[in-house]
């Protein structure tokens, strides 16, 4: 049987000891502890350790293109807007040319941001919850297809009756942290340290398993020949 997020609800105040063991949470309090569920898995997202799953996209380059919308609707790629790109690059006979991060600043001070190539080598990545934009340089002048390597974002829960459907481990680390974020509004309810014991040992459990580190691209570079140029003079 699936678990459902007002399972997942029922255990955490279960925990605080404001409901008992085969009770239901009351309908007014699963609201306010819905809404701190999305509030707490917001916050873990801007944390590369707690990113629910890595996913891939890829992004075909249009020739005089310099920009790319990636969204679930109305965009130039059609997925969920990534909350941050991990690496990117372009294939091309044979070979992976890493496409490097750049921030805006360093974006904006491109003299000519219209300088054409075969393979981008920067990447300025603008993120919103609808349709983020990925900007390209040089500006590809042939067509090739850019691949991403993505934060997938949690996805905020509509409702209890949703199914939580999490990668295993995610319903411990959940349950004992959403009950530690519940606790400030049940002030007369004390903390089990155990509690905070199994949110702390768990939440630290799923980032070892996260934490894999690799070889970037870019470390390679110098080993087999890079591709050169002056982005600031667009040279």
């Amino acid at each position: 049987m699936a678990t459902t997020v007002q399972t997942v609800i029922n255990r955490s105040f279960r925990l605080l000891g404001v409901i008992a063991q085969g009770q239901t949470a009351p309908a007014s309090d699963t609201y306010d502890a819905l809404s701190a569920l999305n509030a707490m898995l917001d916050c873990w997202r801007n944390e590369k350790l707690m990113v629910d799953s890595f996913t891939n996209i890829t992004v075909p380059l249009v020739s005089a293109q310099a920009s790319y919308t990636i969204g679930a609707s109305g965009a130039d790629v059609t997925a969920t807007s990534p909350v941050r790109i991990e690496s990117a690059y372009v294939h091309k006979s044979g070979i992976d040319y890493d496409v490097e991060p750049i921030d805006d600043q360093t974006y904006q001070s491109i003299a000519q941001k219209t300088s054409a190539s075969d393979i981008p080598e920067f990447f300025l990545f603008n993120h919103t919850n609808t349709n983020s934009t990925l900007y390209v340089y040089p500006v590809p002048n042939e067509v090739n297809n850019l691949y991403l390597r993505v934060w997938s974002p949690f996805a905020a829960f509509s409702s209890a009756s949703d199914t939580f459907a999490m990668r295993p481990g995610m319903e411990e680390a959940v349950v004992y942290n959403l009950a530690i974020a519940l606790h400030p509004e049940y002030p007369g309810n004390q903390l089990n340290p155990v509690v905070v014991k199994k949110a702390t040992d768990s939440l630290a459990s799923i980032k070892r398993i996260n934490h894999k580190p690799f070889v970037q691209v870019s470390q390679l570079a110098g080993m087999f020949g890079q591709r050169s140029g002056n982005i600031i003079s667009g040279e």
